[in-house]
């Protein structure tokens, strides 16, 4: 059954967007917030069994368990922003809400919780907000706040669209994926505000019906472009964040795969696989890191990008990511030429 905007509206369910999360996994994750923030703020002492004490389930103790530190680094950087109490109370039910939608899911390349990955971009978010108040650029806490919301959200829409439609409007009917994106995105602006949703909404991959992997790239391409050159800081940092994220992850999983080889000498099929795959990942991920470094002047329009400290903190950690695959494939095997054919490829589509 397809809804029409028109159609929720005479049902009133655009009005009624609201998302409610089962109380017992709200108020238990709550919980291991309450006890994490406090450790990170020095007011608890630190035990490597702070999560036994805590009267919680197995699954939600499953779920923390592997991403314990990086939950401590992300409440840590947030906490250094200083930012409203309101603004901080909404952040953590943003984050109750993204634990929710990815608790099931796993980052394949590292067997770990998505939620991971999740932490960490919105952890590098914090940290550029942190970097604008070193070099003087003011910016108020609310604005602050929608970002890091907006990075704990970037990637719920995009994979939980009808998870948040079925929580959001208590629906049973079926919806298309195109349709289940405008409904969650209203969920969104619901609990969050238009800013959100926008660049939620921009930062969610678009539903390409293509016919082959190559006609997928290009529109790939072309999107990430459209982020690059639209005028938007926040769109930018958030992607930069996730790419720069997925980039470490990958060579990561490359140098443990390497560490299995040397060890065991050979590998197993799956290791095989994933390591093709991976080499393409970091090729695709590079490529659009220089393409941008190469074009930074041309794409950027914003002006806090492209004050001198902050352009030069971006090319930086672009350069470092370019030395650490420079460094793992000088060991391991993969021709530049490879990586310059993808970037000029690339560089094709974005004219």
């Amino acid at each position: 059954m397809e809804l029409t905007l028109k159609e929720r509206n005479n049902r009133g369910e655009s009005g009624n967007a609201t998302f409610a999360l089962p109380r017992r996994f709200k108020r238990q994750l709550e919980d291991v917030l309450v006890r994490s923030a406090r450790i990170s703020q020095g007011h608890r002492p630190w035990s490597n069994y702070w999560l036994e004490e805590l009267s919680i389930d197995e699954s939600i103790k499953d779920l923390v368990s592997p991403i314990e530190f990086d939950l401590e680094d992300f409440l840590f950087s947030v906490m250094d922003l200083r930012l409203k109490d309101r603004h901080w109370r909404q952040i953590k039910r943003a984050l109750v809400y993204s634990a929710f939608m990815h608790k099931d899911q796993i980052r394949s390349r590292e067997k770990l919780p998505y939620l991971v990955h999740i932490l960490r971009v919105s952890r590098r978010v914090a940290d550029f907000l942190m970097r604008l108040h070193e070099e003087g650029i003011k910016m108020n806490s609310a604005k602050k706040r929608d970002l890091i919301i907006s990075a704990l959200l970037h990637d719920s829409v995009e994979d939980h669209a009808l998870s948040i439609v079925r929580y959001g409007f208590d629906m049973s009917v079926h919806v298309s994926n195109s349709c289940a994106r405008g409904l969650a995105l209203d969920v969104v602006e619901r609990h969050f505000g238009s800013a959100v949703r926008l660049w939620v909404s921009t930062l969610s991959k678009p539903l390409w019906e293509k016919d082959n992997d190559k006609e997928k790239q290009e529109s790939y391409q072309e999107w990430i472009r459209h982020i690059w050159q639209d005028g938007d800081f926040e769109n930018t940092i958030i992607k930069l964040a996730d790419i720069f994220d997925n980039l470490d992850s990958t060579l990561k999983d490359l140098k443990d795969i390497a560490e299995r080889k040397m060890r065991y000498g050979r590998l197993s099929k799956e290791d095989i696989a994933a390591k093709r795959k991976n080499n393409e990942l970091v090729i695709k991920y590079l490529s659009i890191l220089l393409a941008l470094k190469e074009n930074y002047s041309r794409w950027i329009s914003n002006e806090v990008l492209k004050n001198e400290a902050i352009m030069n903190m971006v090319l930086e950690a672009i350069d470092k990511r370019k030395r650490a695959a420079d460094n793992y494939f000088s060991v391991h095997g993969l021709k530049d030429r490879d990586l310059l054919e993808h970037l000029r490829k690339f560089q094709e589509a974005c004219k």
